[in-house]
C-alpha cells in the first residue's frame, strides 16, 4: 500500500482511559461502615498471623485491644476470635473497593 492509503498513526492507537474520571470516582466512594459504631469508616483492622480481618474504624479497634488488655487478657479478633497481635489501619486503592 501507498503510504497516502494507510490510515494516520492516531487512528491506530487506543484511547487512553481518563484517570482522572477514574481517581475522582474513587474519592467519592466510601468504605463500609465500622461494625461497632456504625458510624465511621471500616478503616482498620486485626492481624493475627498472616491475615488481617477488617471491618472497624481506628477508635473502635483500638477500644477493642485496650479493653482486653486492662482485663489482663489476650486481645480477640471480634470477627473470628483468633488472639490479635496487634491494630493495623488498611489503606484500599480504587481497585479494592470494586472500582
Amino acid at each position: 500500500a501507498r503510504p497516502s492509503e494507510q490510515p494516520a498513526a492516531s487512528s491506530r492507537t487506543p484511547a487512553l482511559p481518563n484517570t482522572n474520571t477514574k481517581r475522582a470516582g474513587a474519592r467519592s466512594r466510601r468504605l463500609p461502615e465500622c461494625v461497632i459504631c456504625m458510624s465511621a469508616p471500616a478503616d482498620s483492622g486485626f492481624l493475627h498471623g498472616a491475615g488481617v480481618h477488617q471491618g472497624c474504624c481506628g477508635v473502635c479497634a483500638e477500644a477493642v485491644m485496650a479493653r482486653a488488655a486492662a482485663n489482663g487478657g489476650t486481645p480477640a479478633c471480634p470477627f473470628c476470635g483468633q488472639a490479635a497481635e496487634r491494630v493495623v489501619r488498611v489503606h484500599m486503592c480504587a481497585d479494592d473497593r470494586g472500582g
